[in-house]
């Protein structure tokens, strides 16, 4: 502890720990590295999965959870609810469209897009639009202004007996469709330019 409060460390440590209940509470074997802020939870293959506490820098410095080095959510309880959805969606992993996630069928996906669209669209810094892809599936495609060669594509899946909003490259769910709002705060920092190459 510091004289102003707890160190970042501790801070850290506390939000992992809040994780690892909430995980426990769903039936997963969760475990805290006592070195750090690290979570280690037993996954169904039996390989454990790594869930960390730090800092995002391309969204705003805030702590964020992240699942094997990848962002998660904002490590804060009012995003435990899409952080433990989340982490099941790790279960789910590869691409979106081959993936044990079932698909929205193509009206309702167009419709969760379209939603999805005038959400990004509101920010300023973002552009996208619904495509259809050369293989025939229906994504929306999203780049960051200045820089149109990075991009990410977006599709909607049935997880968890609720429709989410996904990755399509990786597979990772971002969000419920209802909460287009975070979903589009969410891509924005995937294409900050503070993000991953």
């Amino acid at each position: 502890m510091t004289e102003n409060g707890p160190s970042e460390t501790d801070v850290r440590r506390v939000r992992v720990w809040v994780l690892a209940q909430a995980l426990k509470a769903h039936g997963y074997v969760a475990e805290v590295a006592e070195s750090a802020p690290v979570l280690a939870v037993s996954g169904t293959s039996g390989t454990p999965i790594s869930v960390s506490c730090d800092r995002r820098p391309e969204c705003g410095g805030g702590l964020w959870f992240f699942l094997d080095g990848a962002p998660m959510a904002p490590a804060d309880d009012a995003h435990m609810p899409e952080t433990i959805v989340a982490f099941k969606g790790k279960l789910l992993v590869g691409d979106a469209f081959g993936s044990a996630a079932r698909q929205t069928d193509p009206e309702r996906l167009r419709g969760y897009l379209t939603d999805l669209d005038r959400a990004v669209s509101a920010r300023p810094e973002l552009a996208c639009g619904v495509v259809v892809r050369m293989d025939g599936k229906t994504v929306l495609n999203v780049i960051r202004l200045g820089s149109p060669r990075r991009f990410v594509e977006i599709t909607a899946v049935e997880a968890f007996g609720e429709p989410w909003f996904a990755w399509v490259k990786g597979g990772r769910l971002i969000g419920p469709v209802h909460d287009a709002a975070t979903v589009a705060y969410s891509i924005s920092c995937e294409l900050s330019p503070l993000g991953r190459p």
